[in-house]
């Protein structure tokens, strides 16, 4: 599911890149974050922000189970 949830949010960016003045919260962070993949020189802080983004993401999806 958080695979899918992050392929959406990136497709929808990277096709429509207005949206991201839409955006808000994490959001916004993971947009960045998925910017990163598309040619970031810096490999170990794109790591770094997407473990971060992934820690967010599951807590989030957990946080909806209760």
């Amino acid at each position: 599911m958080r695979d899918l949830i992050l392929k959406a949010l990136h497709e929808s960016v990277k096709s429509y890149p207005e949206l991201k003045q839409y955006l808000n919260g994490t959001a916004v962070w993971a947009a960045q974050v998925l910017e990163y993949k598309q040619g970031d020189p810096n490999e170990e802080a794109r790591m770094r922000d997407e473990r971060r983004l992934e820690r967010k993401i599951r807590l989030f999806l957990e946080k909806q189970f209760y």
